[in-house]
């Protein structure tokens, strides 16, 4: 795999203050030599023009250092190309590899984001928290009562070998190479004069914040496009476990257990029965739904008092819960839009008109009338509100994209004008704000359909309590109909939340919509046009079961997940 193509954040022991005492003009010579060594590593057939880019970056930054001074700058090597088949962990997936395979418990809140990283993102300020993290994690770790406080408690070259091999390998997700493991040592060896558990601490740190570790760079076989064994595991961690490979994992990679549908098929199967496998769930509907922009949506003081961070928090972890359960707690796919029940709390319970004191969930019955899967959940319909009220065509754009997987074009530059224009002195209702719209031709082809799928949540607040009357105290009656556009199609007439999700539940295009999205989840990047055909077979499969657990099994052994490069 081409490595000159990627953006690599370099966290060279050379970039790292403390590593050694050297001066600015053998930190840039370092620096120069170890980015050349990463393109030569990984086969780069741009070498040179990776080499002149990491020269001139390294010149600069020598320039700006002043002799003798430790730099901390991030040294990144880019050609200008695209990135292709490059994945940053996230700060939830660092989280649960320390966890999972060092018992290291870490709060990255500090991270900037906690999304997979795409190429308009200032590294740099990434990279430098990262930095700073990865140090107070290796600090803690060697510190008495952490994680490695009685590892090599004597200064010791054979042991601290041994360790930092053993450690390497489930950060970087395969043996460490001879240069790898050395450059680790050399970190280790001149940090010796400052004693104490300092000198593996940095070794340690060195690996933490190498991009080894913080990307997931694939290499397919030079005779075909499928992943290594290697790349596989951590496929298989990153979709299941939300983490990387365990040493057992990677262990069976590289006895070639994986590398046949069959036994990748029952790996699968066997990491879907353990607790880890449960963060698949809440991340796919951490992802699909957008859960994690809840908090930022502005509300209104009249619904201030249900919508505070233990309201927000709880909203969230109901939907997340729910779709877990789909995945594992025999929830079927009908009652993601069609469920009358969902986990309700003292947080969530206003929201469904129910009373509740307890902190704890529960799985409860809820109103029929107005239920609808995650459709009527209070954290679909608060993220889709304005401030104090419901929201038509922000929900329906909802539905339109992320339910039925349909295109919507962008407004006109000029709406808001057309809008008032066509509103003028009337006091009218949203609703009959939007017959005006309709009857603008600049507004007609995507107001025709948002509307129509909007009004079937016209019912709910900005927060998801049920409302009966607008503002101008006429009735609320969210009667709709959806025009299919495919052949033979017509128009399905609904009256309510509850009829429409009971139309989408039974839906093959909500259907097929579900596993794109699964699949996008999955991938940690949009599916191509190329990949139409392998999500065809899935989502016909998937028709055919239904089955959560199921789709992620057919899923692992496809094409799709087996060859296609993350994005």
């Amino acid at each position: 795999m081409n490595f000159s193509t990627r953006v690599v954040a370099l966290f060279t022991c050379a970039s790292m203050a403390g590593c050694g005492i050297v001066s600015g003009e053998k930190q840039a010579h370092v620096v120069r030599r170890q980015v050349s060594d990463q393109a030569n590593d990984l086969g780069a057939s741009k070498a040179l023009g990776a080499k002149s880019v990491a020269k001139d970056r390294a010149d600069r930054l020598n320039a700006a250092m002043g002799s003798g001074r430790i730099s901390r700058d991030i040294v990144f090597l880019h050609d200008g190309v695209t990135t292709f088949g490059l994945l940053r962990l996230t700060r939830t997936q660092i989280t649960n590899a320390l966890s999972d395979h060092f018992k290291i418990r870490v709060d990255l809140s500090s991270l900037p984001n906690d999304k997979p990283w795409n190429p308009s993102e200032d590294l740099r300020a990434y990279n430098q928290a990262w930095f700073d993290a990865s140090r107070k994690i290796a600090d803690d770790a060697f510190a008495p009562g952490g994680a490695f406080a009685s590892e090599c408690a004597v200064a010791s070259e054979s042991c601290a070998r041994s360790f930092l091999a053993a450690k390497g390998r489930l950060l970087f997700r395969h043996p460490l190479t001879a240069t790898e493991l050395d450059r680790a040592m050399k970190v280790y060896s001149g940090s010796l004069a400052v004693g104490g558990r300092v000198p593996l601490a940095r070794a340690f740190q060195s690996l933490l914040a190498s991009p080894r570790f913080l990307y997931v760079v694939e290499t397919p076989s030079s005779s075909s496009a499928r992943i290594s064994g290697a790349g596989l595991a951590t496929r298989l961690a990153l979709l299941i476990n939300d983490s990387t490979p365990s040493e057992a994992l990677l262990n069976l990679a590289s006895s070639g257990s994986l590398d046949s549908q069959e036994g990748l098929r029952n790996q699968a199967r066997l990491m879907l029965e353990a607790p880890e496998a449960r963060r698949m769930a809440r991340r796919f509907a951490r992802k699909w739904l957008g859960l994690g922009k809840l908090a930022q949506v502005p509300k209104g003081p009249s619904v201030a008092e249900l919508f505070t961070p233990s309201h927000v928090s709880a909203y969230a972890e109901e939907t997340e819960k729910f779709i877990e359960r789909y995945f594992f707690d025999g929830l079927a796919f009908d009652g993601i839009y069609g469920s009358k029940s969902s986990w309700v709390n003292r947080f969530n319970a206003p929201s469904y008109g129910l009373e509740s004191s307890k902190p704890e969930f529960e799985w409860r019955a809820l109103n029929p009338v107005h239920s609808g899967g995650i459709l009527t959940q209070p954290s679909t319909l608060a993220l889709h509100a304005v401030a104090n009220k419901g929201s038509i065509v922000r929900r329906g754009v909802f539905l339109l994209t992320d339910v039925l997987c349909q295109p919507v074009g962008s407004p006109p530059a000029n709406a808001e004008k057309l809008a008032a224009e066509a509103v003028g002195t009337k006091v009218v209702s949203e609703r009959e704000k939007l017959a005006l719209l309709r009857a603008s031709p600049a507004c007609a082809s995507c107001h025709e359909k948002i509307d129509n799928l909007g009004f079937a949540l016209e019912q709910f607040d900005a927060v998801g309590r049920a409302v009966f009357q607008n503002d101008e105290g006429l009735p609320l009656t969210a009667e709709g109909s959806i025009a299919w556009d495919a052949p033979g199609g017509k128009n399905q007439k609904f009256a309510g939340a509850a009829e429409f999700g009971a139309i989408m539940a039974t839906s093959p295009v909500s259907r097929s919509c579900f596993v794109r999205k699964w699949a996008d989840s999955a991938l940690g990047a949009p599916l191509t046009p190329e990949s139409s055909a392998q999500l065809d077979a899935l989502a016909s499969s998937f028709a055919t079961h239904l089955d959560g657990k199921r789709l992620v099994l057919d899923f692992v052994v496809s094409s799709l997940f087996t060859t296609r490069p993350i994005q």
